[in-house]
């Protein structure tokens, strides 16, 4: 697939900032990644729906310490200041309103931007996203011994494995080795609080799509946001694991193109 995406960059708090634009329309969605994705996540999915919806923009951005955007030095942020740099960053573009895909880590986010600066969210598609704890199940534990330990070795050869351990057996497709000045904020925002009581506060027409075999963000999460979110239809793959954008893709684009 020929994908045609603008790479930009604009400052955000200081912080040289990159994103990338797919589709020529007028109508933007911004589209949040997961912990360890970027921008690249996005682009088979943005590019099927630029075909099915030509009125639409999608803006692809990263995050500081991810992708092609910088990072402060001994960083330590939360998801709160994730949301305001995410507000920073539309202030910018001078969008007064955007939908939103978001996946996995982007649905802290995207709930602290809703709490702070709903009149800016327009409609939402959920995938995979965080914000429901639970009790760690062993494959989430052995990913997480896994994320912390493995990076530390440099041989090519154990970097491989490590991704195909984690991507192939665990499932976890956004999963990414953790840059040493993201430590401290993968701490913070793992020992945020559970943001289920924050849903019944967001409005905006939601879809949830999950996958049935999520081992990452499990689809009981997915039915906790369906119950709590006041506007929000669930949409199960019973193929799925968690990096359902990479795997249904074509699905996806049919879905997301119906619902914005």
């Amino acid at each position: 697939m020929t994908i045609t995406a603008t790479h930009r960059q604009i400052t955000i708090q200081g912080l040289k900032t990159h994103f990338m634009e797919v589709g020529n329309g007028k109508k933007p969605v911004i589209f949040l990644h997961g912990w360890g994705g970027s921008t690249t996540s996005f682009l088979a999915l943005s590019e099927k729906l630029r075909l099915l919806r030509p009125d639409l923009k999608m803006i692809l951005v990263d995050y500081p310490g991810f992708g092609l955007t910088e990072l402060e030095t001994d960083a330590n942020w939360d998801t709160y200041r994730y949301g305001e740099w995410v507000y920073d960053f539309m202030t910018t573009l001078n969008l007064p309103q955007a939908d939103f895909y978001i996946h996995s880590f982007g649905g802290r986010i995207i709930t602290r931007l809703c709490e702070k600066h709903p009149n800016i969210v327009g409609k939402i598609v959920w995938t995979g996203s965080a914000g429901v704890k639970w009790p760690l199940s062993l494959r989430q534990k052995i990913s997480v011994w896994l994320s912390r330990r493995i990076p530390k070795f440099k041989h090519r050869r154990l970097k491989r494995l490590q991704k195909f351990v984690v991507t192939k057996v665990f499932g976890a497709r956004d999963w990414g080795n953790v840059d040493p000045h993201l430590k401290q904020t993968l701490s913070t925002v793992l020992n945020e609080a559970d943001t289920r009581e924050l849903l019944s506060g967001i409005e905006n027409p939601s879809l949830l799509i999950w996958g049935a075999k999520d081992a990452i963000t499990p689809l009981k999460s997915g039915r906790v946001f369906a119950e709590k979110l006041p506007n929000a239809e669930l949409k199960v793959l019973k193929t799925g694991r968690h990096g359902i954008h990479h795997t249904h893709t074509a699905e996806i684009a049919e879905m997301v193109a119906q619902f914005i």
